[in-house]
């Protein structure tokens, strides 16, 4: 994947919903170019922006279990960036601008240098070019998109895993 000059925005919401085999080591949950996303380290979920000579890192507070599914939402205004967890704020913390980096956008682990992988399962990633509010973030929590059940039998991914034991 290249990089998409669509995704560096002034300001961005970046949702996800995650569920973590476990919560030990940096886990990256979605990035765009190394210069915002969202990550799991430490119990915690946290969101990030790249700075131009730092990266500038908000930890949550709330804990994070090990097999649960949470909607993890990190928002970046001009000004500050924001983690949401399951709707509601759980931090803030005052940033200078975004500085873009040329990486792609990438889920899951981080392949500019091969680590941080998650384990787990990543679900309903969403950007927004927008600041959306609590009660916008909430309001998705509350009614998370409901795309129906599907038959995973003959699916390619189940096939390779069963070819692969």
């Amino acid at each position: 994947m290249e990089k998409a000059d669509d995704l560096e925005l002034p300001q961005v919401t970046i949702i996800a919903w995650v569920n973590l085999d476990t919560t030990a080591g940096r886990q990256e949950i979605a990035s765009y170019a190394d210069s915002y996303g969202l990550f799991a380290e430490g119990g915690v979920f946290k969101v990030f922006i790249f700075n131009g000579g730092a990266w500038n890192t908000a930890p949550g507070v709330t804990p994070v279990a090990q097999g649960e599914w949470y909607q993890v939402a990190g928002v970046v205004d001009e000004s500050e960036i924001m983690l949401y967890l399951n709707g509601k704020l759980d931090v803030k913390l005052a940033i200078p601008a975004i500085a873009y980096q040329n990486f792609p956008m990438w889920f899951g682990g981080g392949p500019a240098d091969n680590q941080f992988w998650l384990t787990g399962i990543i679900d309903e990633i969403e950007i927004w070019n927008d600041v959306l509010s609590e009660d916008e973030i909430g309001e998705l929590y509350r009614t998370p998109p409901s795309l129906g059940a599907v038959d995973q039998a003959d699916k390619i991914t189940n096939t390779w895993g069963n070819i692969k034991k």
